[in-house]
């Protein structure tokens, strides 16, 4: 006996064509609702890479496709950084349209330190900190095993912080330290990335870092140790705004 009427789907750009083609047989009719963003799975192994992928498995006279690029959460700034990331991507990525909400510019710097430089962190979160607009605060590392060093050097310093893990994933606002994989779904006033070096970040961690430079609602800050990732760098170099 079919189970569900009706199936609504979401962050769908994570599941397979057989997934969906699963899903259609507990149902008496096919009814889905089906709602995603390439530009959003994380994953380069897993899911689709083109809608078409899963727009195949259904009647093309049964089926209703809409399209919406407009993005609302992060200033121009972050979203134009953000899309130069995922810059000659193929597939169905297409870049995302700003509102046009000017905010502060995005900081690429270089740090002293090996990556990631915790006295830079503490410092710049200090800093946020004392700024009465920036209410919630991540320090979005390219690892659990990064993210737990980095919460325990805030800590010793005296800055309290959530630490999200996997196992708990409870968000409590304030300053939170957070794998850039467990951060997708989630929006702060302010995002530093603390390990955007060439080792951590490969062309195929492009949606990876897109999902983590788009968590930031006003104010984004990449930090980088060797060589900053190729993902963020232009055809001459590093950009512009690392001189900043």
């Amino acid at each position: 006996m079919p189970a569900y009427d009706h199936i609504v789907i979401d962050e769908a750009q994570d599941y397979s064509p057989a997934q969906l083609h699963v899903l259609r047989q507990h149902q008496r009719i096919t009814s889905m609702t089906v709602l995603g963003d390439l530009q959003q799975g994380i994953h380069d192994y897993a899911g689709v890479t083109d809608w078409a992928e899963l727009k195949g498995l259904f009647p093309a006279d049964e089926t209703s496709y809409y399209e919406l690029d407009r993005s609302y959460r992060s200033t121009l700034e972050i979203i134009e950084f953000a899309n130069r990331i995922l810059k000659g991507m193929g597939g169905g990525v297409k870049p995302a349209r700003p509102v046009f909400r000017s905010g502060w510019p995005v900081e690429v710097e270089r740090t002293a330190a090996e990556s990631p430089d915790v006295a830079a962190i503490a410092s710049i979160v200090e800093a946020w900190g004392r700024e009465s607009e920036l209410q919630s605060i991540a320090v979005l590392g390219r690892t659990a095993v990064a993210c737990a060093r980095i919460h325990a050097g805030l800590t010793a310093r005296g800055i309290q912080a959530s630490l999200l893990e996997a196992k708990q994933q409870n968000y409590e606002g304030g300053i939170t330290v957070a794998p850039v994989y467990l951060s997708k779904g989630l929006e702060f006033d302010a995002v530093l990335i603390p390990d955007a070096d060439a080792a951590d970040y490969g062309a195929e961690d492009a949606k990876l870092l897109y999902v983590g430079c788009t968590r930031a609602l006003h104010r984004l800050k990449l930090l980088y140790a060797d060589a900053p990732t190729p993902l963020i760098a232009e055809r001459d170099g590093v950009p512009e705004e690392a001189s900043r």
